[in-house]
């Protein structure tokens, strides 16, 4: 009876071909039919997942971090009680605090004043527990389901305006993209949620819009940028330690609440594709490839991307497992990856090395900037036909390689929030803080942008400064777990089952412990600060098992053809069997065996295990054993 309710309302709502219509909804309730009951009524899985969940929970009902953010520590102590149904009265009582004591006007009037990082975590704790919900019903009290109706309407009925779920905007990003996902799918999620209240379901926002509307227009928005994402360019804040996971956990109420069929497959789409790229980047629960919006210290030293919430969907990664607001949604959701997805996160390394090269957006658009609210956020809109950015990883089972390749434009030409702290290097097996990557100085307000360049090709890499960054000073960073030695002009590194050599092509270095340098962690490792700044640096990794010794491994590197000159330099590989050319003096783009980098292949995904062709929407995972098809084209 549900299905056949669901099927006739979506005939109802959407005029597209009926077989097309059957299929989707019959591939949903394939993939996520372990989700509900006969009844309907969400149930939930009873697997290792809900029990690390559950884990989190009663750590959070003793402890409800962050102290230091009240909003978010009631939040968390909520959403900890109610799914423990454990002191749901004390939990009740914080809502009611958020409500009367945080809750100012400028937060219900100005997007700027930061309502939007609680909204749909309030609002997840709205269909989980309130008198409306399906999963818990009555959890939470009526006084404190009334305060955050309250605050929701306070908030989105203001500023809200149809006109932000316009499809052609769905790549618009909103002061950054974390940002941007955490006010739209709460303005979405807000519409959801009073078009079925009486007392809400006939006040409209201040545009005139229905909330049955609002909610309609933002199922649209977010299957275009669905769409969109899976097409041009998955994330802008790429593998950030520090957004990646604001930006995902709202993706998990789309795919857990989204009542039109197809948004609710295609976020659980987009989230199996997310986790298939960060599986085949991964040694033990940490991304390597290159990141954007990874800031200095312990994001760089010790973190990585998404790596909170590695360890309660796969059970593997770092042991520090987080329990901060951004995982909120994760922690509770009934969503679970893709079989395919899973076999990858654990196997992926049976094909031993390969690249995974995907395409990335940055660029401006021509289009004159704009902001929604006339305040200081702006609108980023990005030239997603030329992107600009090429990511290239060379995965192996002990390490991984990664850099962002771009042309060595002027910095106005790309949207700071993707050319905002880059960082490029690798990452080893053995320890999950072994590292090696390259950083400029850490300014005294603010961040770097646009700072560095370079070329990749299997195991080597070769990268710049670019001269006309804001960054200055340029430095490397070696994890305390690797061993160093300087032997005719090289450094080389010793890693539990690898190897790396470095070289500086001008200048010299100096050693500075962490702290020293300002953008390090007491006893984690050192820096090696280059006194040119815009020196070019070789960097080759390899294997431990395809040498005899370590000395056979620098004999070989030393022996390499490498070629000086006043404008580009000249470093062939002998090992990777490639040529890499960097033209210092910026003039043109890098050389791979003698070849320009190809800033727009024909391919957005490409490795042996995700490819997907640029625009196509089709997306094919292979696990070694099986292919599976995603179709974002709804």
């Amino acid at each position: 009876m549900y299905k056949t309710k669901l099927l006739q309302a979506y005939y109802m709502t959407r005029k597209i071909n009926k077989a097309t219509c059957i299929l989707s909804i019959m591939l949903l309730f394939f993939s996520c039919s372990f989700l509900t009951t006969n009844s309907g009524i969400p149930e939930r899985p009873k697997d290792e997942v809900s029990q690390r969940q559950d884990s989190a929970m009663v750590e959070l009902l003793d402890n409800p971090i962050p102290k230091e953010s009240p909003i978010w520590m009631h939040e968390n102590f909520a959403t900890a009680a109610y799914m423990l149904n454990r002191e749901m009265r004390k939990a009740d009582q914080g809502i009611l605090t958020i409500r009367n004591e945080f809750f100012t006007d400028e937060m219900a009037r100005d997007v700027e004043a930061g309502f939007h990082w609680h909204a749909y975590i309030l609002e997840r704790l709205y269909w989980m527990f309130s008198s409306e919900s399906k999963y818990f019903p009555g959890r939470m009290s009526i006084e404190a389901e009334s305060a955050i109706l309250n605050m929701l309407w306070e908030w989105s009925s203001s500023h809200c305006i149809a006109d932000f779920a316009k499809p052609d905007r769905a790549l618009w990003v909103w002061g950054s993209e974390n940002h941007q996902l955490q006010a739209w799918v709460s303005y979405w999620g807000a519409a959801h949620i009073f078009k079925k209240h009486p007392k809400y379901k006939k006040h409209t926002y201040s545009d005139g819009s229905t909330p049955e509307q609002m909610a309609k227009a933002f199922d649209e928005y977010f299957k275009a940028y669905i769409r969109g994402r899976a097409t041009r360019g998955l994330m802008v804040e790429i593998a950030s330690p520090t957004y990646a996971k604001y930006s995902l956990n709202t993706i998990y109420n789309l795919a857990d609440f989204a009542e039109d069929v197809v948004l609710k497959k295609m976020a659980g789409d987009y989230l199996n594709l997310y986790w298939t790229e960060w599986a085949i980047e991964q040694i033990d629960g940490i991304r390597g490839g290159s990141r954007h919006r990874c800031y200095p210290g312990s994001k760089s030293i010790i973190q990585s991307g998404a790596d909170e919430f590695a360890w309660y969907h796969f059970g593997i990664g770092r042991t520090e497992r987080s329990k901060a607001p951004g995982n909120m949604c994760m922690l509770t959701t009934y969503w679970r990856p893709n079989e395919i997805v899973i076999n990858l996160v654990h196997n992926h390394h049976y094909a031993g090395d390969y690249a995974y090269i995907s395409r990335c957006y940055g660029l401006k658009s021509d289009e004159e900037p704009t902001s929604y609210f006339g305040q200081k956020s702006p609108i980023y809109k990005f030239d997603t036909e030329n992107g600009g950015y090429l990511r290239y990883s060379w995965i192996t089972p002990v390490y991984i390689m990664g850099i962002t390749m771009q042309d060595a434009f002027s910095p106005e030409k790309w949207n700071n929030v993707s050319s905002q702290n880059r960082w490029h290097g690798l990452i080893f097996a053995g320890n999950y803080t072994a590292r090696i990557f390259t950083q400029p100085d850490k300014p005294e307000r603010g961040s770097v942008y646009d700072a560095e360049w370079g070329v990749q090709n299997r195991g080597v890499m070769i990268l710049q400064r670019l001269p006309k960054s804001n960054a200055s000073g340029q430095a490397l960073w070696i994890d305390k777990t690797l061993s160093m030695i300087e032997r005719d002009g090289w450094i080389f590194i010793e890693a539990p089952e690898a190897y790396t050599a470095i070289k500086i092509i001008h200048g010299d270095i100096r050693k500075l412990c962490a702290q020293d340098y300002g953008a390090g962690i007491a006893n984690a490792g050192f820096w090696l600060k280059l006194d040119d700044e815009f020196s070019p640096i070789i960097m080759e990794a390899a294997e431990k098992k395809q040498f005899t010794s370590f000395i056979e491994f620098q004999d070989l590197i030393i022996a390499n053809p490498l070629t000086v000159e006043i404008n580009k330099i000249k470093y062939e590989s002998k090992h990777h069997k490639t040529s890499l050319t960097l033209f210092s003096d910026y003039s043109a783009l890098p050389l791979i065996d003698n070849n320009p980098i190809n800033l727009k292949p024909l391919h957005l995904f490409e490795s042996p295990f995700l490819r997907s062709v640029w625009g196509s929407g089709i997306v094919t995972i292979n696990d070694g054993t099986k292919n599976r098809e995603f179709n974002f084209n709804y």
